[in-house]
């Protein structure tokens, strides 16, 4: 069976974006589709698990031509094609581009987005680890982009008079964001900024009342998502490494 890679390894709101892409190739071409991820995302199998997500250091099919791809574009032989959607930039946005470059429609990409839940996990975060009550009233906040260990944190987003006590996302050992879920459904109020929650948050029951959304870029998220945020666009948002 020919192989497809899609050349996306870092950056999970581009990867449940691009879900996609990758599913409409399949579905046109018959591919075995490949999507080699960076190291720290090695979990996602356990929560993606329509295609095979090997770890960029590890041992795969044609790795050799995979790596020597070139950024933003498409190779193709008789044995494999790799779309490197990486690097991919446009006048509507970088995330419209990387479907451009395939010639794909990026509209209502969430329908082909879907991953498994861990309910024990959430649980656990949810009541062991953040000692949060079923009845309680709560603000997430959310301050970071970025894929670790690049990850940067933005303004704080917390309102300056909050309503209720504020969660704010952390990273836990053998946690993934996937485990966030309950977390996020039962907020009461969202401030986040553009990140892979913002494509999560496409797939979720949200309970929340007040949902803001800081973007970095305007045409980089105009129009991708159902979710009705409130908006606020800046390209002037202060930055420091974590």
């Amino acid at each position: 069976m020919k192989k497809l890679f899609i050349k996306q390894p870092a950056g999970l709101g581009d990867i449940c974006f691009l879900q996609k892409l990758a599913t409409e190739e399949q579905e046109k071409h018959g591919y075995e589709v490949w999507w080699p991820v960076v190291p720290v995302y090695s979990y996602l199998s356990q929560y993606i698990t329509n295609f095979n997500y090997p770890s960029i250091e590890d041992d795969f099919p044609f790795k050799e031509a995979y790596t020597q791809s070139p950024l933003n574009s498409q190779t193709e032989t008789e044995d494999f094609k790799i779309i490197s959607t990486d690097g991919a930039d446009g006048p509507n946005g970088l995330m419209k581009a990387k479907y451009e470059l395939a010639d794909y429609s990026w509209h209502n990409w969430q329908e082909c987005f879907s991953f498994k839940r861990n309910k024990d996990k959430e649980n656990t975060l949810y009541y062991d680890i953040l000692n949060l009550k079923d009845d309680d009233k709560y603000i997430f906040v959310n301050n970071f982009v970025g894929t670790a260990p690049n990850n940067i944190t933005m303004v704080d987003l917390t309102p300056s008079e909050p309503a209720h006590q504020v969660v704010y996302l952390e990273m836990f050992m053998d946690f993934s964001l996937f485990d966030w879920c309950k977390v996020i459904e039962n907020a009461n109020e969202i401030y986040i900024e553009g990140s892979a929650l913002t494509y999560l948050c496409e797939k979720l029951e949200l309970s929340a009342t007040k949902l803001h959304l800081f973007s970095r870029n305007h045409h980089a998220v105009e129009g991708l998502f159902k979710v009705p945020w409130e908006k606020q666009y800046s390209n002037q948002t202060c930055m420091k490494d974590l």
